[in-house]
């Protein structure tokens, strides 16, 4: 997440943080990928005053907001919170990954019924007509059985 120099001086400066501690807090979420104890941990202590995790969070997820608002205002994106917005378009190609499989489910289930209702209809024509097979040759006399 980045903002511009405006954005800084418009929407996030106050706060109690400087605008070295506010990059440096960005820099660490974006090479810690949010892991906030972590981030605790490597916080520069000797160029910056103490933050506890809370703080960093509450930074954090302050500044992730504003921006929110602040693209949402100029670029009509409706959104409640920093995160919806890629959930939104994972859901939505997961929705379509779905869809799609159900799309070759149905396919192939209509071909296998189509198939299936053709061997019966083969079935019920060839039942139309008789097949004699004389009992003679069916049963098997002693003598038979013995050879």
């Amino acid at each position: 997440m980045t903002y511009t120099d405006a954005e800084y001086q418009l929407h996030l400066s106050g706060d109690g943080w400087s605008r070295g501690e506010t990059d440096h807090l960005m820099n660490l979420a974006k090479r810690f990928d949010l892991r906030f104890v972590v981030m605790q941990d490597r916080w520069n202590r000797d160029k910056f005053q103490e933050r506890t995790v809370e703080d960093i969070k509450e930074r954090y997820y302050n500044i992730a907001n504003t921006l929110l608002k602040v693209l949402q205002f100029y670029y009509f994106i409706p959104a409640r919170s920093c995160y919806i917005i890629p959930s939104v378009l994972v859901a939505a190609l997961m929705l379509l990954l779905i869809l799609s499989r159900m799309m070759i489910g149905v396919y192939l289930l209509y071909r296998s019924i189509g198939f299936i209702t053709s061997v019966i209809n083969d079935i019920s024509d060839a039942s139309r007509f008789r097949i004699y097979v004389p009992e003679d040759d069916w049963v098997v006399s002693e003598n038979q059985a013995h050879m």
